[in-house]
This record gives C-alpha cells, sequence and structure tokens, in this order.
C-alpha cells in the first residue's frame, strides 16, 4: 500500500524555517549531507530546501511497495514515470493533472537515524 513519507518546501532561509517548525510543533532534524534541513514529524520527513523558485510545497514523496502498484492507474492517465538519477532519493518521478511534482519510491525516503 502506498502511503505519502516526505514532503519538500522551498524557503529562501531553510535554518530559520527549520528552527520555526522545531520550535512551534516539535519537529526533529535528522542529520543529513544532502543538503537544506532534514526534519521529521515521527510519521513523514519534511525536506527544507533553497532550490530558488517561490517560497512553498516544491513536491511530495510517495513510498510504494512496488511501481507496478500504480502502473495501471498511471497508464489509465496516460503518465509516464520517469527514471530518476540513483542516490537522488527516489526512483521515478511523475506529474499530477495540475502539473505538481510526485516522487515515487519502493527503496523508501531517508528515514530518521537513530
Amino acid at each position: 500500500m502506498s502511503h505519502v513519507q516526505h514532503i519538500a518546501i522551498r524557503s529562501e532561509n531553510p535554518e530559520k524555517l527549520a528552527r520555526y517548525y522545531e520550535d512551534v510543533f516539535g519537529w526533529t532534524r535528522i542529520p543529513t549531507d544532502t543538503g537544506g534541513v532534514q526534519m521529521s514529524d515521527g510519521h513523514i520527513n519534511i525536506s527544507i530546501i533553497n532550490f530558488g523558485g517561490d517560497n512553498g510545497i516544491d513536491h511530495f514523496g510517495v513510498k510504494l511497495d512496488s511501481i507496478d502498484e500504480v502502473a495501471a492507474g498511471l497508464a489509465s492517465h496516460n503518465v509516464e514515470a520517469k527514471q530518476k538519477p540513483r542516490g537522488r532519493g527516489a526512483e521515478y518521478g511523475i506529474k499530477d493533472p495540475d502539473g505538481n511534482r510526485i516522487d515515487l519510491s519502493v527503496q523508501g525516503f531517508m528515514r530518521e537515524r537513530r
């Protein structure tokens, strides 16, 4: 079964936004060397990135058991899952009918290290 596993938020100041989420919601940081700030609310990972463009939601990531579980639905909407470069956190990328970016991953996205 698929579920949302991460949300990426664009910010001109990722550090300031991360402090806000720590102070207001108690979210914790996840050690990373991927740039930006990685956080978790204990259920979903939040990536705060400075990739330019307007501040706001950049994309979200869906964890799948298998790409096959969404293949028929994508095909019925004439959507092709484009393979992403290895090491980028997601194996595939798609866009919904409104153009919202969605990362798809079977291996999973970065999780909090314990």
